[in-house]
């Protein structure tokens, strides 16, 4: 695998290898690389710790050729690699559940959430208040958080600050919002959907939008649908949440120490994540 140009610059930086530099008549180039062997572990390093997108190519025949002619070939991707939409278990933390959460623009100070982790296809939203919106932010834990296009370049806007204010990793989508549950292109349905409210309906639709532009050939036909209800629950708000250390001691992030790991008696990475979907679905805002 091998990067040239400005981006052999960032690319050797990031994964700290080697950066090379070649002379050329029309002038110099840089270059860097390395074995695809060690791609798993590369991606890793750009999509999890640097929090980079990451776009995967694959070759495929556009011609098989003749016997007089030689088989040509095209590259084009075939999906692209964000924090929240990691579907391969090699790179999933086993402790919590890999969130992608879609937020949808304020209204009369309520928005809509919808969140999904695509590895396991748990897919629920809500209605909440500005307010109380840091709250569902810590419960939920997302990994990556998607913005409608128009709220880029906004500096006033009430979630994106609460998102900053979180270290939330921010993404943005031009929205397609349609007033049905289907995906405006029927690529994508919410199964066992009960009735939603029109802010969850836009963050719905920011969601699967999202989803579909960054899966491309390996989105899910079906999301099914499971309503987030806060009905018999505690209620804790998002600093006691931590203070517990539910999911995380507090000296420096990691589970030992926790509730999650003194009661983890799992065996798998997907046990171990609905176990800590259980732990904050009985203790959560």
């Amino acid at each position: 695998m091998q990067s040239i140009f400005d981006q052999a610059q960032e690319v050797a930086a990031l994964l700290s290898i080697k950066l090379a530099k070649r002379s050329y008549r029309e002038g110099a180039v840089w270059l860097c690389g390395f074995p695809l062997a060690h791609l798993d572990k590369h991606l890793r390093t750009l999509v999890e710790k640097h929090n980079r997108p990451v776009a995967l190519c694959e070759e495929f025949v556009k011609n098989r050729g003749t016997a007089t002619s030689k088989p040509t070939f095209e590259r084009r991707v075939v999906r692209i690699l964000t924090p929240g939409t990691l579907i391969d278990e090699s790179f999933i933390n086993p402790y919590v559940n890999n969130y992608l959460l879609a937020i949808s623009n304020l209204k009369d100070e309520t928005v809509g959430l919808a969140w999904i982790d695509i590895s396991t296809g748990e897919f629920s939203s809500l209605e909440t208040s500005l307010a109380a919106l840091s709250d569902h932010l810590v419960r939920i834990g997302p990994r990556e958080v998607v913005l409608d296009a128009s709220l880029r370049e906004s500096v006033t806007d009430p979630v994106k600050k609460a998102l900053i204010e979180e270290n939330a990793l921010i993404s943005y989508v031009v929205s397609r919002h349609t007033s049905g549950i289907r995906d405006v292109n029927n690529q994508i349905e919410i199964e066992d959907c009960e009735e939603i409210s029109e802010r969850e309906g836009e963050s719905i639709a920011l969601l699967t939008t999202y989803i579909r532009e960054r899966l491309l050939e390996h989105t899910p036909n079906s999301l099914r649908y499971s309503r987030d209800e806060t009905i018999d629950r505690m209620q804790i708000d998002a600093h006691t949440l931590k203070a517990l250390e539910i999911k995380e001691n507090l000296a420096d992030g990691g589970t030992s120490g926790s509730l999650m790991s003194t009661v983890k008696r799992t065996v798998t990475s997907s046990g171990t994540r609905l176990l800590s979907k259980w732990l904050c679905k009985f203790m959560s805002v």
